[in-house]
């Protein structure tokens, strides 16, 4: 019994980096996207141990001496141009580009989509537990002097009730803003043919910035949403022959 379950375990394991139909696909992504938002928004906020973690990682923060928010924070509010850049940017670069990403993939480099799609997966499922058990008040709300550049002068959909109160305010580890954009970097780098193609790498370092000076993460979240994806795609390579080679192609490039 014990050697079946394993078997059905590691098929299903591997099954992840098959891919469907263009319609399982939709399905699959779609319906986690909407579960990831839905279980996002619902799970428990536990405001007052928020703030705790948030005084725990600016603690650890300031004896890494990488507490570097408020000067960030402080850049976008002395250039409002910048600060509505960066709001905009942060509504629509998240999804928008981890989604031409994800079809670029299926058009363009079909053999290495199931791996890559599935790395995103478990680092969104992984994020949401994280969520739930570890929530974390962003600076904006725990760290003085740190301003809601999107709140004070919104564009787009910032500030809106009915947007905001589908977001769970206190999931600010780690940060998925930070961990799509590295994923979006890695896909490039892993399937993509340009000699230049490690330029991709300048976008989850813009959007560091943008996430650091909106006052929506701590550095911190940054590294961990980093970590974990690197982690998760380096984890995978034990469980496919042919993942391992695309992990060793990533290095040697």
């Amino acid at each position: 019994m014990r050697k079946r379950m394993r078997g059905g375990g590691m098929r299903y394991l591997r099954s992840v980096f098959r891919t469907g139909n263009w319609r399982r696909e939709v399905v699959l992504l779609g319906g986690l996207y909407v579960m990831y938002e839905l279980i996002r928004g619902v799970a428990p906020e536990r405001k007052s141990l928020a703030f705790q973690n948030a005084d725990r990682v600016q603690s650890i923060e300031r004896w890494l001496h990488i507490d570097i928010e408020l000067w960030a924070n402080g850049v976008l509010r002395h250039h409002q141009a910048l600060a509505d850049f960066c709001s905009i940017y942060y509504q629509v670069a998240h999804e928008g580009v981890a989604a031409v990403v994800l079809i670029w993939l299926w058009t363009r480099h079909r053999q290495q989509f199931a791996a890559l799609r599935s790395t995103l997966v478990i680092v969104s499922l992984v994020s949401l537990l994280i969520y739930w058990v570890v929530p974390l008040a962003p600076p904006r709300f725990a760290e003085a002097g740190i301003v809601d550049t999107m709140l004070v002068h919104p564009v787009l959909f910032a500030g809106m009730k009915s947007v905001t109160g589908l977001v769970n305010l206190y999931a600010a580890m780690p940060s998925v803003h930070i961990a799509w954009a590295v994923w979006c970097a890695i896909a490039f780098t892993v399937a993509g043919r340009s000699s230049r193609r490690w330029l991709v790498w300048i976008y989850p370092l813009v959007t560091a910035g943008v996430v650091l000076g909106t006052g929506n993460h701590f550095t911190l979240d940054i590294i961990v949403g980093a970590a974990l994806v690197i982690g998760t795609w380096s984890a995978l390579a034990v469980l496919h022959p042919h993942r391992a080679r695309l992990s060793r192609r990533l290095v040697m490039r």
